[in-house]
């Protein structure tokens, strides 16, 4: 909240009068692990259908500013963007700083690894509580590339926001900078009446696309860009999202598939300087933005650290960070992130498959000390419709 003052003040310098409303919120951090789960992605729609009674209901705004941070109030702020088709603008509220533990940088991930390697018996609870007290220490989203702060690149590569928005720290002064620019900014969007559906066209979300394969994103985006985009009038199904990122280099790799956070992606160049990499091989099209054009806010990108950012000719993989595969298991497809897998780990794996019914019975075998090697764990009726919800499986995941 403390952004849309900044925000304030750029529409009043502008000439434009501000109103502000608020909408829900679920914290996946807060929900992980237990029932509220079920309700985070259905949260998205009760944030979208929000925004639009607003609106919609006073018929007075010129144009919106839309302000969100966390996993499922992006993507509903962006299907509501899509549906009213207004003059917008985003200011995604930014990634809190990583967490420092024994000289470390650590994220949210180590706490999750903590609680299972404390129910395992493997660390104290005085050390458990120090990991968790550091993992998370201030405001903003998770430090990692987890499904908020990869929903904050999606939008930059857009156009809705502004150029290094999506990477910016919560608490930077450069965050509030760009909101107090994005204030003056809605002001000119309405007075050349460049409306959001300008902006997020078919060529602008397939620029997202590939962002998000070349910085191996969360695998959440696949269920939320294409939604999104049916909002705005297209159709991508698996097949097209495949084919995108057989096409696309991986470049980035952060927390949880390594050590890096979004704070050391801001510093090696930040989304500009990803997308200039693409434009190289001319993986992206030159798409109306916010403040004009892509390929003007690429001009001056430029990589600043290779370790973080690789350059297009030595990348980590030759194809994206998130895949598309088919079989038994998933007849109709399921996705997986690539980038998050380890070289060494083998592409063909034959196991015993342990099946579950939910993620509590997933959750008790494993800190039960059951999980054993060869094994494949199986957790079904855990999906959007099934589930419902579609909770995220953190817990399973960080504890194996």
């Amino acid at each position: 909240r403390e952004l849309v003052e900044y925000v304030k003040i750029g529409i009043k310098e502008a000439g434009g009068i501000p109103f502000e409303f608020n909408t829900i919120g679920v914290c996946d951090g807060i929900a992980m692990g237990h029932q509220g789960m079920k309700y985070s992605l259905p949260s998205r729609e009760t944030i979208a259908d929000s925004i639009e009674e607003m609106v919609r209901s006073h018929g007075v705004f010129s144009g919106i500013v839309f302000i969100a941070a966390c996993d499922k109030n992006i993507p509903g702020h962006l299907k509501a963007a899509a549906r009213l088709n207004l003059p917008s603008a985003f200011v995604s509220a930014g990634a809190m700083k990583a967490g420092l533990y024994n000289g470390k940088k650590i994220g949210v991930k180590a706490a999750f690894e903590a609680r299972a390697q404390l129910e395992l018996g493997k660390i104290s609870k005085e050390e458990y509580k120090k990991i968790v007290c550091n993992a998370c220490p201030g405001a903003g989203t998770c430090s990692g590339l987890y499904t908020a702060n990869s929903m904050a690149v999606v939008t930059e590569a857009l156009g809705l926001s502004l150029p290094r928005c999506g990477t910016a720290l919560a608490l930077s002064k450069e965050k509030q900078e760009l909101a107090h620019q994005t204030g003056k900014l809605i002001l000119d969007l309405v007075k050349q009446d460049i409306k959001a559906r300008d902006i997020m066209t078919e060529q602008a979300f397939e620029n997202a696309l590939r962002l998000d394969m070349a910085v191996g994103a969360s695998t959440n985006t696949m269920l939320h860009v294409p939604d999104i985009a049916k909002e705005a009038g297209f159709e991508f199904d698996l097949n097209k999202l495949n084919e995108l990122s057989e096409s696309t280099p991986n470049l980035v790799k952060l927390d949880p598939s390594a050590d890096y956070f979004i704070e050391d992606l801001h510093e090696a160049g930040g989304i500009p300087a990803v997308m200039a990499e693409l434009k190289l091989k001319g993986l992206i099209h030159n798409t109306t933005t916010i403040e004009g054009k892509m390929f003007d806010r690429l001009l001056e990108a430029k990589i600043k650290n290779k370790e973080v950012i690789r350059p297009i000719e030595n990348p980590y993989s030759k194809t994206g960070g998130i895949a598309v595969l088919y079989g038994n298991l998933a007849e109709q497809g399921s996705v997986i992130k690539t980038s998050g897998i380890n070289k060494e780990f083998p592409r063909v794996f034959e196991g015993k498959a342990v099946v579950f019914d939910s993620e509590e019975e997933a959750n008790k075998f494993i800190a039960d000390g059951k999980v054993e090697k060869e094994m494949v764990l199986v957790i079904r009726f855990e999906g959007a419709a099934g589930g419902p919800g579609m909770r995220e499986m953190l817990y399973p995941t960080a504890s194996i």
